[in-house]
């Protein structure tokens, strides 16, 4: 296989404005996020096979117990949720950032 700096790269223009490199797209870690997955959801069955018996809680109003699995699976799914909304609002964010850069170069050029 060749090394990317061996790659080539189309240049030519599509456009009246200057031609960019077509980017390289391998690499892009879906492989490791795969194995990442199974090795956390794994984790998690070891975890739920393993921690079966009753924890007491006291969360702002509510007191009860709850067994230590579905604690711990409410905790792992607020995580998920609080984390993917940032990065969804962080993504959100930095793509109207590069259209307004993308709208005003148009404009600049006009």
């Amino acid at each position: 296989m060749r090394a990317p700096d061996d790659m080539p790269t189309d240049t030519t223009p599509t456009d009246r404005t200057e031609a960019e490199p077509v980017r390289d797209y391998r690499g892009t870690g879906v492989m490791w996020a795969g194995g990442a997955v199974v090795v956390i959801v794994a984790l998690a069955v070891i975890a739920a096979a393993q921690n079966t018996q009753d924890v007491e809680i006291n969360f702002l109003w509510m007191d009860g117990t709850l067994p230590l699995v579905l604690l711990l699976l409410i905790a792992i799914g607020a995580t998920v949720v609080v984390t993917e909304s940032i990065g969804w609002a962080w993504r959100h964010r930095r793509r109207k950032r590069l259209r307004e850069k993308d709208e005003l170069k148009r404009l600049r050029k006009a």
